[in-house]
């Protein structure tokens, strides 16, 4: 065994291959290679990523595919990621003969900046495809700018905003494509009183060699409203284009009925859209053993009036037939941003597309609606995990080690969750002003407690006093603890904070703090005279205790308490560091405290008592 590699080797009679993999650090090399002799395929392929010192990540990818021709694919990208920004940038190139490839050429940049109140998404893509006949070969391409915000203040309708820009043109002559498009889109969600989410959208194409334009909209909502034992969702959709044929509407509308705690957790699902409806029921449920029964019936109305229904069971054994012989076993399902958090796909779900899923060196892309098959796999146990999730997700549970057994279709679903971040700094606010300014730095090895979401976290700061966290969206405490602050270094802000993180946002938190000038030692002085008294708006004829407890003296003590009450003629004189006063009189009465130490030096206070009168 060598430390950091490790392989998997597949022989069967029709496909045979391998991949090794080598970790070291910060370092992972990946190397493949396969033939399917049935379909006179093979390729070789080899990836490498790095993650340097500091911010900056990259990786790299060469892979060789033969088949009827045999052609090379090549790829190049990095990210840096800093607390307030991110870039990313790939490129790849694709080669002539490379097998099920067109030939093209793609290069992507991302760019997140997350300093402002409403963080930034910019992205550009660049894409040379080839076309037209191999004997008279020709490129289109294409250029993508697109540019989103997020508003994560204004916590209850959580509002987002994109615009893009595209241009597509071919190099023939006479030239055959040349257009240009823009659109935008605008999307609320929330979850008060119920969860809801508002979308819309506007696109324009225009086709400059024909001379015409394509315009379309769209609008749309959903809301759910949770009842004692029913889970009631609405959706609605409007959309309409318009252009060289004319225009044309559409609209749909969906009601969802979920009783989950029924046997068999029916659902009844009605639609409506486009001239047709359709009303289904589905339910699962378990007949003996591990044995389950899934069922499910339609009943569809199209425009032109004919009617149609279908209904289906499925039995699901825990073994295959002993007559069947050995055979593999199947992992399906769908990778989706659970909405409604039930840990179930529903349709109000989001499927999530083009997601790596991985079983142990077998590999699945997540299509359509997030669904993904696995080529059929021998029997055995199956660690799952994910590769390329979009930013701003996460698993909303830990992935599962599969059991597979010959025989076994097993369907999977995988939920996953928003995902937000905490990122913060504490710095030496020179200027103590409570702000990060130019040329500030950060203070480290300060520690910081983070409490919501059900979990407590503890973090220190880095050497440039940066601190982060992947946390569930919804409120937080951040506190820092002052003990672990630098000598005669102190806060200019809070010391703690509490902060709602919106869903895929970040939310930053900035502590300041500044050293204190070395104090000067005074060892002799005079005393300093201080009162206090309580109720602080008497009425005549009530009690009133003076305290001149605070006093303080250099290197001495307090031996003599002298107070002093005046309102115009009338004088009331006590002695004693505690004493209690009876005003006769309404008025703004002057109060006077003399003091003096054990090495007979004196001090003074004075300051007025508003006495209301009684009743």
């Amino acid at each position: 065994r060598v430390e950091g590699l490790g392989g998997q080797v597949l022989f069967t009679q029709d496909v045979k291959g391998f991949t090794a993999t080598w970790r070291e650090d910060r370092n992972l090399l990946r190397v493949v290679a396969a033939s399917d002799t049935v379909h006179g395929l093979s390729f070789e392929e080899a990836w490498l990523r790095c993650d340097f010192e500091g911010p900056a990540s990259g990786w790299a990818l060469i892979s060789h595919g033969t088949q009827t021709e045999s052609g090379y694919i090549f790829g190049l990208g990095g990210v840096v990621e800093e607390v307030d920004y991110q870039l990313e940038a790939s490129g790849t190139w694709v080669g002539e003969g490379y097998p099920n490839q067109t030939p093209r050429l793609e290069s992507d940049v991302l760019f997140t900046y997350e300093k402002c109140s409403f963080p930034v998404e910019l992205s550009y893509r660049y894409s040379r495809v080839q076309a037209g006949p191999q004997t008279q070969p020709f490129h289109v391409h294409s250029h993508t700018l697109r540019s989103s915000a997020s508003f994560p203040t204004v916590t209850y309708i959580n509002p987002r905003f994109s615009i893009d820009f595209g241009w597509r043109g071919s190099d023939d002559t006479p030239q055959s494509t040349r257009e240009r498009s823009y659109g935008a889109s605008l999307s609320f969600r929330g979850d008060t009183p119920w969860s809801w989410s508002l979308q819309g959208s506007l696109r324009n194409t225009d086709d400059l060699i024909a001379g015409t334009s394509t315009f379309s909209h769209s609008i749309g909502g959903q809301l759910q409203v949770p009842f004692d034992s029913i889970l009631l969702t609405v959706g609605v959709s409007l959309s309409s284009m318009s252009g060289p044929g004319g225009t044309t509407v559409g609209s749909d509308a969906t009601l969802r009925a979920d009783f989950p705690n029924l046997p068999g957790a029916p659902r009844i699902t009605l639609t409506a859209g486009g001239g047709a409806s359709t009303i289904s029921f589905q339910a699962t449920g378990a007949l003996f053993g591990a044995t389950e029964l899934d069922w499910s019936w339609n009943y569809t109305t199209d425009p032109a009036g004919i009617s149609t229904w279908a209904t289906s069971f499925t039995l699901r054994f825990p073994t295959p037939f002993p007559f069947c012989g050995p055979v593999r076993g199947r992992i399906s399902g769908r990778l989706f941003l659970d909405v409604d958090r039930d840990g179930r796909w529903s349709p109000g779900d989001e499927g999530i597309e083009g997601v790596l899923v991985t079983a142990d060196g077998a590999e699945a892309i997540t299509g359509t609606g997030g669904r993904f098959v696995f080529p059929p796999l021998e029997p055995g146990t199956y660690k799952l995990a994910l590769e390329g999730l979009p930013p701003g997700l996460a698993p909303a549970k830990p992935l599962p080690k599969v059991d597979l057994s010959a025989g076994a279709e097993l369907e999977l679903a995988i939920p996953l969750r928003p995902q937000s971040w905490i990122r913060g700094r504490v710095f030496n606010d020179v200027n103590k002003n409570g702000l990060l300014d130019p040329g500030e730095g950060g203070i480290p090895e300060v520690r910081l407690l983070i409490q919501g979401g059900g979990g407590q976290w503890e973090l220190f700061t880095d050497s440039g006093g940066l601190f982060v966290l992947a946390v569930e969206p919804g409120a937080y405490r951040v506190t820092l603890d002052t003990d672990t602050l630098p000598e005669r270094f102190v806060l200019t802000t809070p010391a703690s904070v509490e902060v709602e993180l919106p869903e895929r946002e970040v939310v930053r938190v900035e502590f300041g703090a500044y050293r204190k000038p070395r104090p000067v030692v005074i060892t002799f002085g005079p005393p300093t005279a201080r009162f206090s008294y309580s109720p602080t708006s008497p009425v005549v004829g009530q009690p009133v205790h003076f305290s001149g407890a605070d006093s303080t003296a250099v290197n001495a003590e307090i031996v003599e308490y002298r107070w002093e009450f005046k309102l115009g003629d009338r004088v009331i004189t006590t002695s004693g560091r505690e004493v209690t006063v009876t005003f006769p009189e309404p008025g703004t009465w002057q109060v006077t405290l003399v003091v003096k130490d054990s090495n007979g030096l004196p001090a003074a206070t004075r300051g007025t008592v508003e006495v209301r009168p009684a009743g």
